[in-house]
């Protein structure tokens, strides 16, 4: 089963509605949401990549999420092309096996940022920071477009045995994230 269709299986369920009444429309810069008034509470936000779909849902805030497969990249040079210098010092203050991974949960919570603020990658990377923490949590230390916002996001990231990073980002703080595994097979 497609991603897109899952996802609105599971909102269907979370509005106790049938999926096929659901009603798709796009914010300014094209972030899917939820058409109709009695919708417009539940936020939701999706990303996927090699194998690996995570769908975020939070009522009465905006969400943001990220996934990346852990792979070999040029990391230092991408840092210090896109990255703020908070970022780069974090991540060169990593241990030498664990720089890739400090990199990869940097670039999936800037992302997970942005597409919770519905502005994706139109605005330049390097003009906010973020700091991930090894419990999983992590920190918004500036955001040069909303000097107040540092404190009213709840970021958080992991490593999952697939070998991806995954981030979410929530518009409140303190937020609760539950982390549900699962498989979804096609009903014949």
């Amino acid at each position: 089963m497609q991603t897109r269709a899952i996802l609105r299986r599971i909102l269907a369920d979370a509005l106790q509605t049938a999926p096929e009444t659901l009603r798709f429309t796009a914010g300014p810069q094209g972030k899917p949401r939820l058409a109709g008034e009695t919708h417009d509470a539940l936020n939701f936000n999706v990303s996927h990549t090699d194998g690996l779909a995570l769908i975020a849902l939070c009522r009465e805030a905006r969400v943001g999420v990220d996934a990346e497969r852990l792979r070999e990249i040029e990391a230092a040079k991408l840092a210090r092309r896109y990255f703020a210098v908070e970022e780069r010092r974090v991540i060169d203050a990593a241990a030498p096996e664990r720089r890739l991974e400090t990199f990869f949960a940097v670039w999936t919570l800037k992302e997970a940022l942005l597409k919770a603020t519905g502005e994706g990658v139109t605005r330049p990377l390097n003009n906010f920071a973020v700091s991930p923490h090894e419990d999983g949590t992590a920190s918004l230390l500036r955001d040069d477009h909303r000097a107040a916002a540092t404190g009213a996001w709840t970021l958080v990231w992991r490593r999952e045995a697939s070998g991806h990073i995954i981030a979410a980002a929530v518009e409140a703080s303190p937020a609760r994230f539950q982390f549900h595994d699962f498989s979804w097979t096609q009903e014949a």
